[in-house]
């Protein structure tokens, strides 16, 4: 029995923010017999989960942090927080939901497959998820997407968890390994709560760290970052067998493209999978690595070339994430809500030819100038939230560009702009910002601009 085991049979456990996971966590520790101190910063939260019936204590009161062993922390709350500090100096353990589901579901009963990157994770996961399933493997789709690890209902055999793992989720790993790890990329995110790209960078190690020679990492070969990684886990002692993808490079051990065509090299021989435009809908060459990882993990589960195929046609893009909401006469909508930072909105500006950008939100402080090998693509930017002036600034010599400041002021200029063109034209609310500054998550955000996209069909086209 292992440290965390030993201070786990202690019925006394903190759990620390009360979002989805936290929430999660209560429940389950309560369904097992444990006396559960909850805490959120947040007395709005707090409020919100006076049914849970559980002790909601001020756990920076020392006396209440002395009773506990285990402290665990939800991912929305950072390291930093003087609550975790304190608990720290009291040498207790700080642990996460996705360890102790670990545990409880260990690799010894069930598989694991761990997905992370800065962009990407959700489709991976769910591609992953989507092919396995019409497959007719059994398999669980949780993590930082949709379902919290602890809601998700026990296999009655051996299955296969898919977890699509944030940063923020990887930070507190302890024991946690995963018979398949996917790392799609990695780009400077969430610097303000890692501190630095170093920090950020460490953390998504981790999602490798506890794997040895039985176990398989997949890694992308065409990011700068990620290859760095390659090189460095390489060499270290006992490490997996690593796979690569790429549309750049032909190397044993990988998938990759050639030009537009899938090729398989898990094995001793390279096999033809097919065409991109015959196996999906899916656009742009972020796609074709999302496709590249997902196919390699569904390979080395000895899935067949035949249901990739068939998995593959069948799925459709995720909400929020490139969907094309509508369209009518000369423009299309596109919903790119989940686009939370500038690579992912750089990714969708590609997959069109004249664009009409609508972005900003919380500003993550990202070098705008990336933006610019594709700003022969856009045609106008309306720009919304804290950031939306910076944006205005700084696009404003390179194309029309304003500070719309709310998102349904930049629907109006940008459908009264779209109105004076012939030729054919996407609307692309790919804003590239976190949400928090005016929406509750990129959801709620995609959710209003789809509503505010039925009202200007009514109004302007109908």
């Amino acid at each position: 029995m292992d440290v965390f085991s030993k201070k786990f049979i202690n019925n006394k456990i903190g759990v620390l923010g009360l979002g989805l996971s936290g929430v999660s966590a209560v429940k389950y520790l309560k369904s097992i017999g444990k006396e559960v101190y909850a805490w959120d910063d947040s007395a709005k939260v707090r409020n919100n989960n006076d049914c849970l019936e559980i002790n909601i204590v001020d756990l920076s009161l020392k006396n209440y942090l002395k009773n506990i062993d285990i402290l665990l922390v939800s991912p929305g709350v950072p390291l930093s927080n003087n609550i975790i500090v304190i608990a720290k100096k009291l040498g207790k353990f700080i642990t996460s939901d996705i360890e102790i589901f670990w545990q409880k579901e260990s690799v010894e009963k069930n598989n694991f497959i761990a997905v992370s990157g800065s962009n990407g994770k959700s489709t991976v996961s769910s591609i992953i998820y989507h092919i396995m399933k019409f497959s007719g493997l059994s398999v669980k789709l949780g993590g930082n997407i949709g379902i919290p690890v602890l809601d998700l209902v026990p296999f009655k055999k051996k299955g296969t968890y898919v977890l699509e793992l944030s940063s923020y989720q990887l930070e507190l790993i302890s024991k946690f390994k995963a018979s398949i790890s996917i790392l799609t990329n990695i780009s400077p995110d969430h610097i303000d709560r890692h501190g630095s790209l170093k920090n950020y960078i460490v953390a998504k190690e981790k999602i490798f760290k506890n794997q040895s020679m039985e176990d398989i990492f997949i890694i992308n070969l065409d990011n700068d970052l990620c290859r760095l990684l390659y090189e460095k886990l390489s060499k270290r002692n006992n490490h997996p067998k690593i796979f690569s993808i790429s549309l750049k490079k032909r190397i044993q051990n990988s998938v990759y493209f050639d030009k537009d065509i899938l090729i398989d090299f898990t094995g001793e021989k390279e096999l033809e999978i097919g065409r991109i435009e015959d196996l999906t809908l899916l656009k742009g060459d972020h796609n074709k690595e999302n496709i590249a990882c997902a196919v390699a993990a569904c390979l080395l589960n000895n899935v067949s070339h035949q249901n990739i195929k068939d998995g593959l046609s069948s799925f459709k893009n995720l909400p929020n994430r490139m969907d094309e909401v509508t369209t009518y006469k000369n423009i299309t909508f596109i919903n790119d809500s989940k686009s939370t930072n500038i690579i992912s909105s750089i990714a969708a500006i590609k997959c069109y030819k004249k664009v009409i950008w609508i972005a900003g939100g919380q500003d993550k402080n990202e070098n705008l100038e990336q933006l610019l090998h594709v700003n022969k693509h856009i045609l106008a930017g309306f720009f919304i939230g804290t950031s939306g002036e910076k944006f205005k600034k700084f696009f404003e010599k390179y194309f029309l560009s304003k500070n719309s400041i709310y998102l349904k002021n930049a629907m109006n200029d940008a459908i009264t702009c779209a109105l004076r063109l012939k030729h054919p034209v996407a609307i692309l609310f790919s804003p590239g910002c976190a949400s928090f500054d005016q929406f509750k998550n990129f959801e709620v955000r995609g959710e209003i601009f789809i509503s505010e996209v039925k009202k200007l069909k009514n109004r302007y086209l109908e």
